[in-house]
């Protein structure tokens, strides 16, 4: 039973690892070193948190929230620049990649706060 448990918890943090990985990758305009470290850096600090403090469901709350967001601002910036503007869609900012993060952290405390 414990090597169900071991194998789960590695799988799960896997797939959260690479599901923030790839959400924080999403709205880095150029691959820098400097801003992909941002949403990299503080996701896999969650996931260390939460395989100490044994909170990966609430990470994974948090995982979806992120990608919800990232839907909603992509869809958003998609429609703005179709219906609005009538140009080519504009890389994402530093102030993006910044507000992914906030909502996957903010999205992990409120999952553990329930």
């Amino acid at each position: 039973m414990a090597d169900r448990n071991r194998i789960r918890t590695l799988l799960v943090t896997t797939v959260y690892s690479v599901a923030i990985g790839l959400g924080g990758a999403a709205f880095v305009p150029d691959p820098s070193p400097e801003l992909i470290a941002v949403p990299i850096g503080s996701g896999l600090l969650l996931v260390f948190h939460a395989l100490r403090a044994r909170t990966l469901d609430a990470l994974g709350y948090a995982v979806t929230g992120m990608w919800a967001a990232i839907l909603v601002v992509s869809a958003a910036t998609g429609i703005r620049n179709e219906f609005l503007l009538s140009s080519a869609i504009d890389p994402a900012t530093p102030a993006d990649v910044v507000g992914i993060v906030v909502v996957l952290a903010g999205g992990y405390l409120a999952a553990m706060a329930r």
